[in-house]
């Protein structure tokens, strides 16, 4: 809206500017008429305030006087009315007086045709009679010959208390008001004498309203003066000032005097007139020199500044103003133009040469980063990856994700990476496995650090090298650190990780266990007769046999030599028998295959293991020890003591009494 408004062009700008400047100065000039203006008018409703108060003021004086009047009167105790002594204490326009019966009727009066006449219905008769004090009639009365009149009443008592009668002042309002307009009044003045009926009963002066007319009156509030406009029989509207008369008894009488502005309105008009004109005539002799040397100063120099830029918009670094320095705003700006210029120039050719440096730097940079076997992600703060390398495309090409790496640009890193990246605050090391487009995983593991000096900006860093192999090394070794190599069984290692484990399952599922400890007898005798690869053949025979006899949750594990150890979970109390004659059985079953040189032969030994019974897995061995060595050294005993029977057929393992024993 505003560039529809100003105008482009210096030139117009600078007509606008003097315009504008021309014509405020006017409307300042013109606004400050105005409120002089104004203040006239106010000055002179102040000046109908002043005169209206004054006014109000002798017409209160009047009033004092009547009452004075009255009571000096009443105190006479007279019934015959003295007109000469009371003339010379009467105010201006006193036109009668009289004394009023407490019936309402009046008894005297100066003026015979009252004599009888009942004025017990009057307002100023029953204000007097019931309030008992002296009032002033709150509207004007007309007389039967027509003439307004302003009664003043002071009730009288007797000795007893009760009302005597009533004396009454009349006052012609004509004649009042010619004894006691103020002498400042002049011929722009009128005064009105006004009841609160709004009845105008009393204008002197200039008519400011037709006798006997009405108007409405805007009382003020708690009695205070105020003023108001109203239009006179006469058409003209002028500002009247009112005061209410208080003589102590009412406020009903308001005193008002008008002024007519127009005069003076009219006077103030022709002089706004006159000075418009001359300011209108004094702007354009100033809009015109104004002109002439803002073309000669300022365009001059602004037309060949102008001219320049152009030239420097174009690429022309060696364009200059062309124009002689002085000592004046516009030369300043000139010379700094100049001196601008030959700044952008030199600045052009060193940001050409850091511009090679960069690139340079970048394709260094980038010639790194493409030979990192780690795939390289620069993420922003809302985990969208801003660049990568060509090993982080291989990542991409292989995973699930995308379809053509090449666009990974604007990507989820957690669409890639299989999750969200942390936002750390120095490097932190992840380890993930990535689906591949097979269905196969790949194991990576994630370098996250911030950016350097784009860490301001939420940028981090993250570094994805393939872990497969070593993962795949790492898995062999550890299966190689629990594993006995002859036989493919756990080793003590393997044995007691996996039995601890087992051991707190059971505990918190609540099932029992057992411990077996079982040596491979006559293994020493194998290896001298047929040789150590018969005797480690006979170590995986019996291997064999474990893993058929026993479940896939028991942990099986050979200790080392011919001894080997089961952990198996048992039901019942009988369960260690069961297990050890399912061995016994599952060993002669071997046996009686035939195809080995030797019969395999074994001693067992075990302990019984409950939840929460304390036993930790090295008592429990131990405890399996000592029955294997016991149920060994009875075999040895058994079989020296059977040898001389020629019918003896030795069992492949020792068998069990019927209740073993406990060994602690």
């Amino acid at each position: 809206m505003l560039r529809t408004v100003v105008p482009v062009g210096l030139r117009q700008r600078l007509m606008l500017l003097i315009a504008w400047t021309v014509l405020g100065s006017m409307a300042l000039f013109l606004v400050n008429a105005l409120q002089q203006r104004r203040a006239a008018v106010q000055t002179t409703s102040d000046e109908a305030a002043l005169l209206s108060r004054l006014a109000a003021a002798q017409q209160e004086r009047v009033i004092v006087v009547a009452r004075l009047m009255l009571e000096d009167w009443a105190r006479s105790q007279g019934s015959s009315v003295r007109p000469a002594r009371l003339a010379e204490r009467s105010p201006g326009g006193l036109s009668g007086l009289a004394r009023v019966t407490p019936a309402g009727r009046i008894a005297t009066s100066t003026d015979a045709r009252e004599i009888g006449a009942d004025v017990s219905s009057t307002e100023w008769f029953r204000r007097a009679a019931h309030r008992h004090r002296f009032v002033v009639s709150n509207v004007y009365e007309k007389r039967g010959d027509s003439l307004s009149t302003l009664r003043c009443a002071l009730p009288v008592y007797a000795d007893d208390g009760g009302l005597r009668e009533v004396v009454v002042a009349t006052f012609d309002i004509a004649q009042l008001c010619r004894a006691e307009l103020p002498a400042h009044f002049d011929a722009n003045t009128t005064f009105l004498l006004v009841d609160r009926r709004g009845v105008v009963v009393a204008p002197a002066g200039r008519p400011a309203a037709s006798r006997d007319s009405s108007v409405t009156l805007a009382f003020a509030p708690e009695g205070r003066p105020w003023r108001q406009r109203l239009r006179g029989g006469d058409g003209i509207s002028r500002i009247v000032a009112f005061t209410p008369l208080r003589d102590g008894s009412s406020q009903g009488l308001f005193v008002g005097v008008s002024v007519d502005p127009a005069e003076l309105l009219a006077r103030a008009d022709r002089e706004l007139a006159a000075s418009v004109a001359m300011m209108a005539l004094f702007g354009l002799v100033v809009a015109m020199v104004t002109w002439r040397g803002a073309k000669l100063i300022v365009l001059r120099r602004v037309e060949a500044m102008h001219a320049m830029t152009r030239k420097l918009r174009a690429g022309d670094l060696e364009a200059r103003t062309g124009l002689p320095y002085g000592s004046g705003e516009l030369s300043e700006l000139s010379r700094a133009l100049d001196e601008m210029a030959i700044t952008l120039s030199q600045h052009n050719a060193e940001r050409e040469r850091a511009d090679g440096r960069l690139r340079l730097s970048e394709a260094r940079t980038r010639a790194v980063l493409e030979a990192s076997i780690d795939g390289i992600f620069l993420v922003d703060k809302a985990g969208r990856i801003v660049e990568f390398n060509a090993a982080a495309r291989r990542i991409a090409a292989g995973g699930a994700m995308p379809e053509r790496p090449s666009r990974m640009r604007g990507m989820a890193i957690e669409a890639l990476l299989a999750g969200p990246l942390p936002a750390p605050d120095g490097p932190q090391v992840l380890t993930r496995e990535l689906p591949r487009a097979d269905g196969s995983t790949l194991a990576v593991e994630i370098v996250v650090a911030p950016a350097g000096q784009l860490a301001a900006e939420g940028l981090v860093v993250a570094s994805v090298r393939d872990i497969s192999e070593r993962v795949r090394w790492q898995q062999a070794l550890e299966a190689l650190s629990v594993t006995d190599e002859l036989t493919g069984l756990r080793n003590r290692r393997g044995f007691l990780t996996s039995a601890t484990e087992r051991l707190r399952i059971l505990a918190r599922d609540g099932g029992d266990a057992i411990v077996l400890s079982l040596d491979l007898d006559g293994l020493k005798a194998i290896n001298d007769t047929h040789g150590h690869a018969e005797g480690d053949h006979a170590l995986r025979v019996l291997a064999t046999a474990l893993r058929r006899c026993f479940r896939t949750t028991d942990v099986i594990a050979r200790l080392g030599g011919d001894e080997f150890v089961v952990l198996a979970a048992v039901n019942k109390a009988q369960g260690a028998r069961r297990a050890i004659a399912r061995f016994t059985r599952t060993l002669n079953e071997r046996n009686a295959v035939g195809d080995l040189p030797f019969a395999l032969d074994a001693s067992v030994g075990w302990a019984r293991w409950r939840p929460g019974s304390g036993d930790d897995l090295t008592t429990l061995l131990a405890r399996a020890d000592r029955s294997m060595y016991r149920r060994k050294r009875e075999r040895r005993e058994s079989r020296a003591a059977d040898a001389a029977g020629p019918h003896a057929v030795p069992s492949p393992v020792t068998p069990l009494p019927r209740r073993p024993s406990r060994v602690a």
